[in-house]
C-alpha cells in the first residue's frame, strides 16, 4: 500500500497542479497547528494570571490573617471586606477565601511551564526567519495550483478536446459517408404481396 501518490510524469503542468494541492494542505495544518498554539497560549496565560492573583491575594489575606491574631484590628483592612463585619466573620471568611486561593495556586502552579514551553516554541518559529519564509510559501501553495491547473488546462485539456470533437465529427461524417454509398449500391426491394 502506498501511503503517497507517484508524482505524474506525463507533464510538468500536472505535477505543478499536483504539489501546489499538497502544499495547500500543508498550509492548512500549518495554520490549524497556529490556532492551536493561540488557544494553547490563551489558556495558559489565563492559568498564570490565575496563579499570581491567587499569590498575590493570598499574602494579602495571610497578612490581615496574622493583624488580626495580634489583636491589630484596624491594620491591613481589605477594601472588599465590608466595613461592619465582626472580626469572628470576617476571620471566617478570610479563612474560606485563602482556602480557596490556596486550591487555585495549588491547580495552576503547573501553568508556568507550559507557558514556558509554548514560548520556546514561538522562539523557535521566529530563529527559523518564520515570518520571511511564510509569505513566500504561502505564493507558492497559491500559485503552483492556479499556474500549473491553468496551463494544464490551456496547453494539454483544451487542445485535447479540441481533438476529441475533430475526432468525433470525422466519424461521424465518416459514418454517413458510408450509410450514403450502401444505399446507393443496394436499391429499395419492393414488397410483393403472394396469397
Amino acid at each position: 500500500m502506498k501511503w503517497l501518490p507517484s508524482p505524474p510524469t506525463d507533464n510538468l503542468y500536472k505535477f505543478m497542479s499536483i504539489f501546489g494541492l499538497w502544499l495547500l494542505l500543508g498550509l492548512v495544518l500549518l495554520f490549524a497547528w497556529l490556532g492551536y498554539l493561540n488557544f494553547q497560549i490563551k489558556k495558559e496565560s489565563g492559568r498564570s494570571q490565575a496563579y499570581f492573583i491567587s499569590m498575590n491575594m493570598e499574602s494579602k489575606i495571610a497578612t490581615r490573617l496574622a493583624s488580626i491574631k495580634a489583636k491589630r484590628f484596624n491594620e491591613n483592612r481589605l477594601k472588599w471586606v465590608l466595613p461592619g463585619t465582626s472580626v469572628e466573620q470576617e476571620q471566617k471568611i478570610l479563612q474560606m477565601d485563602i482556602d480557596d486561593h490556596r486550591q487555585i495556586i495549588e491547580t495552576n502552579k503547573d501553568a508556568l511551564n507550559h507557558n514556558h514551553n509554548i514560548g520556546e516554541v514561538m522562539e523557535m518559529l521566529e530563529s527559523m526567519c518564520f515570518l520571511w519564509i511564510m509569505p513566500i510559501y504561502v505564493f507558492l501553495a497559491v500559485g503552483c495550483p492556479y499556474f500549473g491547473f491553468t496551463r494544464w488546462y490551456r496547453y494539454i485539456q483544451k487542445p485535447s478536446e479540441t481533438a476529441h470533437d475533430l475526432d468525433c465529427r470525422l466519424k461521424e461524417a465518416t459514418l454517413r459517408k458510408i450509410e450514403a454509398e450502401i444505399r446507393q449500391l443496394s436499391p429499395p426491394k419492393k414488397f410483393s404481396i403472394k396469397r
